[in-house]
């Protein structure tokens, strides 16, 4: 999956499933022809070579999943 990350003025962090607008402070998230557009939070920490002048950055995700069963008592065990 394609994303983009980019860094707010302020120094957030997101990462956007399109390319985001540069607004005067921070992005905006970009918009997809008929699709959902979702964006999600990243710690400040994370990425620290890209800045506010460099955003937004286009990476390439490759994500697995795997389901969590939760015990009795609230502790989990991945499957």
């Amino acid at each position: 999956m394609k994303v983009w990350i980019a860094r707010d003025k302020n120094g957030d962090l997101s990462m956007y499933n399109a390319k985001p607008k540069r607004m005067d402070k921070f992005f905006m998230p970009g918009t997809i022809a008929g699709k959902k557009v979702s964006w999600w939070i990243l710690p400040k920490d994370r990425f620290p070579k890209i800045t506010w002048e460099n955003s937004p950055v286009k990476y390439e995700v490759d994500m697995t999943f795997d389901e969590v069963k939760t015990k009795k008592g609230g502790v989990n065990e991945v499957k």
